[in-house]
């Protein structure tokens, strides 16, 4: 609950098993009460956070993931795409298998007991994605136990299937090792990862990607910025913080939630000039940035440009490109006069 509030869901599939078990029951119970307890005294932390700042987080997760994108009853491409992150997930082997014995084991208690939590969280974000794009993360929580049913039922599957599965499994671990590995090595390195950023330009001429154009073209926009905000989000929010004390400006204006966030942990002393004008009265209903009419900002984004906050000034200056070390992309900086919280987008 503490990394994926998804983790709820387990707390639904603990209830069907409890159905699904009976002379079990009372055994069960004592399980699940002594559980639920446990996680709402971890979990207490985050409880308090969102009681001060109006259960923002709950909200929007209620609201998240639900809403009917399209006029359609059930929407086929969200589907066809949920599917595709299922199997996937967790390599495409494995994924197959963790469906197999998920389906034909269910008649033994143990499995059963591994097998509610994977059916559970699948069809939930099943319903889900019959109505709203879904993200390949948020059914991750399915394979907790779906790989330990994989693992018992291992001796069932045909050699060829084990073989080629601890095959992938090798090959992503070997990547896996070296990633890691890099992140142990001092910043100052030349072979460490934070110096590296990846121009991932030239995927866009491969025939594939290029047919695919608007889609493939967003994915690869997407995949390069979250490895920029992986490789130097501390650099990145000193440099903001430096640039708005010698801008003289009153508060700050950020791009994105992913770099609001990175100021607020990299730098808490900004944290009550922050302002977010892409949904931020929805994210953050706890700001007034109302408070801010009339006033100047320093405006950031990065890991690219985005322009749509000049509107919100009636003097903004030229935007200007500051090099943070590090990073392959540049902060992009402007300064605004005047801001105007009616032109801010609901």
């Amino acid at each position: 609950m503490l990394s994926k509030y998804t983790m709820v869901l387990f707390y639904i599939a603990l209830a069907i098993l409890w159905v699904m078990s009976p002379g079990k029951r009372v055994r069960l119970f004592r399980g699940i009460t002594l559980a639920g307890l446990l996680s709402i005294l971890i979990f207490c932390p985050v409880l308090w956070w969102n009681s001060t700042h109006e259960w923002v987080s709950f909200t929007h997760q209620l609201h998240h993931g639900f809403r009917n994108e399209h006029q359609t009853l059930v929407n086929v491409q969200n589907l066809s795409d949920y599917t595709l992150f299922l199997i996937v997930l967790v390599s495409p082997i494995l994924g197959l298998l963790c469906f197999r014995t998920a389906a034909t084991r269910m008649g033994d208690e143990r499995f059963r007991f591994l097998g509610v939590f994977f059916w559970t969280v699948v069809v939930f974000f099943g319903y889900s994605a019959a109505k709203a794009h879904i993200e390949a993360n948020w059914p991750m929580a399915a394979f907790v136990t779906a790989l330990i049913m994989v693992a018992g039922d291992w001796e069932r599957y045909g050699q060829g299937w084990r073989r080629v599965a601890v095959i992938v499994l090798l090959i992503a671990d070997i990547g896996a090792v070296i990633a890691l590995s890099n992140l142990l090595l001092p910043k100052s390195s030349p072979l460490s990862i934070r110096n590296f950023s990846p121009d991932l330009s030239f995927m866009r001429k491969i025939p594939l990607v290029s047919s695919l154009q608007e889609p493939a073209s967003r994915g690869l926009n997407d995949f390069q910025t979250r490895i920029e905000e992986f490789l130097g989000p501390e650099a990145v929010a000193r440099t903001i913080e430096q640039n708005f004390t010698l801008s003289g400006a009153d508060f700050i204006c950020l791009s994105t939630y992913q770099l609001t966030g990175v100021m607020s942990f990299y730098a808490p002393a900004m944290e009550p000039l922050l302002w977010l004008p892409d949904h931020g009265r929805k994210r953050f209903p706890w700001i007034n940035d109302r408070t801010w009419s009339g006033k100047n900002a320093l405006v950031a984004s990065w890991p690219r440009d985005d322009s749509s906050s000049q509107a919100l000034f009636q003097h903004p200056s030229p935007p200007h490109q500051v090099t943070v070390t590090g990073t392959r992309s540049p902060l992009y900086l402007f300064v605004g006069d005047c801001y105007e919280p009616d032109k801010v987008r609901p």
